[in-house]
């Protein structure tokens, strides 16, 4: 006979103690966050795109993103993440063989669906460069995430 367990938030609805599951994980109203930069040819290796404008709030919880760029030729490579890790949603991925989309599903890194910003390092989104020489192309961020309140 087949044995039924509970997810984390299951077990707390089960218990009776509905009120500690966090909003933002059950529930939570989805928010996104668009950006864009335009790179010019100045750009080299290892430079930081800092993208959002407004800071993701503590406590927020990435549920998505995408990242749409033109062809940035060369063996070009962007990294996405933040101030704590550069690569912390997708590590250095070739974005220099033709326009394309990336994705947390496709190409982020294991483990990041509901990538929590609990540190003031983790707020503000970043693009890093790697590779050779630099195009004028342009790239659009979305970030899907949660957040209290």
């Amino acid at each position: 006979m087949a044995v039924t367990f509970y997810g984390v938030n299951k077990t707390l609805q089960n218990t009776g103690v509905v009120n500690t599951i966090d909003p933002e994980l059950q529930g939570g109203k989805i928010k996104w966050l668009f950006d864009e930069y335009t790179f010019t040819t100045s750009e080299v290796a290892t430079d930081i795109i800092e993208l959002g404008g407004l800071k993701l709030p503590l406590g927020a919880r990435i549920v998505d993103w995408v990242i749409d760029h033109g062809d940035l030729a060369n063996n070009r490579t962007l990294s996405f993440g933040n101030s704590a890790a550069a690569d912390g949603l997708m590590a250095a991925t070739d974005c220099g063989a033709a326009a394309d989309k990336k994705n947390m599903t496709d190409d982020g890194v294991a483990g990041t669906l509901g990538y929590e910003i609990d540190a003031a390092t983790k707020q503000i989104p970043t693009l890093t460069l790697g590779g050779g020489a630099a195009a004028a192309v342009k790239v659009i961020v979305g970030i899907a995430y949660v957040a209290k309140g």
